[in-house]
């Protein structure tokens, strides 16, 4: 961003789209010079909303010296810094009957009700993950996946919508209870930059068709309805539920877009299931399903087993943790299934909730008849105590003598943890338990405090946990019980080969197809299957009878947007590192250090420490 050099506050205020709150500024006697030295709370005192006041924030902040500042207001696009080239998913808000509301209400009402709602929605948004780029009017626009990727950015949009209608649902804003948005989501490609040019500057605009798709499709949807794009709601999976809407020719677009309804979260769906539309046998992993079953012959007999699997995203985690839980079903007494998730990191026990909410049946209303299915999963051998402390902690109403009895805040959470950890060795007595917990590098704080109280009271019963990772693991067991650890590694070629024999069915690729999807996917099972799948669905190939046969040309087989957020996440993580990357990709797959040295111009000790 930059500023007017002749302290022209409203031009500043324009040019960020924020030209309504000029007459505030006024008022108060702000200026452009005295702007540098307003705080947050500042500029919250004054009227501005969350959203808002980090536009502001952002743009003095980045605001540099006179000189530079002349330079950039009159500069062209080709002086411009580079964008980031990367996959975003778009939302677009937009407040429904916002010029009725300018009619029928006071002005000073109507800038409490037009506060209240981007607060509201800027505070979800945010929580979510999501990166507010422009409040335009009264819409919002905002990015998933930006700055930082995130591998589940088109998850946390949807469920960041969802949650924004349920608030201004059961919100009333202002005195009036007629507000209402319509949200568009849209996933694509985009460049992320700062444009600036000779009368205007906006910070983090991005260049391609998700933001304009979001608009436009947000345009279509229906007062309290949140509708998504095709490539969303395949990169969300199965976590939701959708109403099909067909075809929609879009202002602008040439090809008709396939839209979708958001109708709310499946309650019942495995992340791992969620996410793939087909699921192909474990392949190349003989050995790491042996020690599984060996620790599990040790469990039955009432040694407590710890099986940690770790390995990165995509090596195939969840496919052998799903593999071992169908071989050892018939065995066990109560198979239980934990899933910890990435927009879930602070809240407490979230994946034992999740879990329980699941297994017992109850519904996102919490209605009266919860109270039912609570009992019925806890059993015959619970205490009223414990049922009316479960109902408690997933927020089931409970009334009358069955409601939790008053006692000392801190005496309500060790009351809960011993009616959970009762639960578990009721089921011991019968047979063994099988413990999973899905993806642990997630795991807020609390479930790890109670996964050790757990794991120290099984310790001489027929229990099992088989716990799934990333490194580094941060965190160690054996104080609790034996551990075996099982790291996985890439694919070798041949199994790789069968996987992708796998995907097609049983049918066989052109060996140069095979050899490129093996050389781009370096034996990570995840993205085999994709990459796989990608070419099934490019049309280059042609079924004849037993085998795949080429239409034309070897494909360059670009990276499936199914993927392109996992690695982008990857990179992210990688920090001062992602610039070597990038250098590194544009020489190719093999360099030597000594030219990377030449082209980076970095020290060897630093070039070798990324």
């Amino acid at each position: 961003m930059v500023m007017p050099e002749d302290n022209n506050l409203a031009q500043l205020l324009n040019s960020l789209g924020l030209a309504m709150h000029a007459q505030a500024f006024e008022d108060n006697d702000v200026t452009l010079e005295v702007l540098r030295y307003l705080s947050d709370a500042d500029l919250k005192e004054l009227g501005l909303s969350l959203g808002h006041r980090r536009i502001l924030l952002d743009a003095v902040s980045h605001a540099g010296g006179k000189k530079t500042r002349r330079r950039a207001w009159n500069a062209s696009p080709e002086k411009l810094e580079p964008g980031e080239r990367r996959q975003i998913t778009v939302m677009f808000c937009d407040l429904v009957g916002s010029t009725e509301m300018s009619e029928r209400l006071d002005l000073d009402d109507l800038q409490s009700l037009i506060h209240a709602y981007y607060s509201s929605c800027c505070n979800i948004i945010e929580d979510a993950g999501g990166f507010i780029a422009r409040l335009v009017g009264d819409g919002i626009l905002a990015y998933f996946g930006y700055p930082s990727a995130r591998e589940d950015a088109a998850e946390c949009a949807t469920r960041a919508s969802l949650k924004i209608l349920e608030a201004l649902g059961s919100a009333r804003l202002s005195g009036t209870s007629h507000v209402n948005v319509r949200i568009g989501l849209a996933t694509g490609m985009s460049v992320i930059s700062d444009m600036v040019g000779s009368g205007f500057a906006e910070r983090h605009a991005a260049t391609g068709l998700a933001p304009n798709l979001a608009s436009r499709i947000q345009e279509v949807a229906t007062a309290g309805s949140v509708v998504v794009a095709d490539d969303t709601r395949r990169l969300a999976g199965g976590l939701f539920i959708y109403a099909d809407m067909g075809l929609h020719h879009l202002q602008g677009l040439e090809k008709p877009v396939h839209l979708w309804r958001v109708l709310g979260e499946s309650p019942s769906s495995v992340r791992f299931d969620a996410y793939r539309t087909e699921i192909f046998e474990c392949v190349g992993r003989d050995a790491e399903l042996d020690t599984v079953l060996e620790s599990w012959k040790l469990a039955r007999l009432g040694q407590c087993r710890i099986v940690t699997v770790t390995g990165e995203a995509g090596i195939g985690k969840s496919r052998l943790l799903r593999t071992a839980s169908e071989r050892l079903a018939r065995s066990s007494g109560l198979s239980v299934l934990l899933q910890c998730s990435p927009n879930q990191t602070t809240t407490p026990l979230h994946p034992l909730i999740a879990w329980i909410r699941r297994e017992a049946g109850i519904g996102a209303s919490n209605g009266s008849e919860d109270r039912g299915h609570i009992a019925a999963w806890l059993g015959g051998g619970a205490t009223p105590l414990e049922l009316a402390l479960i109902a408690d902690v997933l927020g089931v109403p409970v009334s009358g003598a069955e409601a939790l009895p008053p006692m000392p805040p801190d005496r309500k959470p060790n009351l809960t943890r011993e009616g959970l950890l009762r639960h578990f060795e009721r089921h011991c007595e019968s047979a063994a338990v099988l413990f999973m917990l899905e993806d642990a590098h997630w795991m807020d704080g609390a479930t790890e405090d109670f996964l050790r109280s757990l794991f120290l009271r099984m310790r001489d019963r027929p229990f099992m946990a088989l716990i799934t990772t990333r490194p580094p693991e941060k965190r160690n067991w054996r104080d609790a019980a034996a551990v075996t650890e099982i790291h996985l590694e890439p694919l070798k070629d041949n199994d790789a080969e069968k996987l992708i024999h796998n995907v097609c069915h049983g049918k066989s690729l052109p060996p140069a197809v095979v050899s490129l999807i093996l050389a781009k996917t370096d034996g990570i099972p995840l993205f085999i299957e994709e990459l796989t799948a990608s070419v099934l669905e490019s049309g280059l190939l042609h079924d004849d009878s037993r085998s795949l046969a080429m239409h034309g040309p070897l494909p360059s087989l670009d990276i499936p947007s199914t993927l392109r957020d996992s690695l982008m996440a990857r990179l992210d993580r990688l920090n001062g590192a992602k610039d070597v990357a990038r250098v590194a990709s544009a020489l190719g797959r093999e360099f030597s250090f000594s030219l990377l040295l030449r082209v980076t111009g970095q020290s060897p000790a630093r070039l070798a420490a990324a």
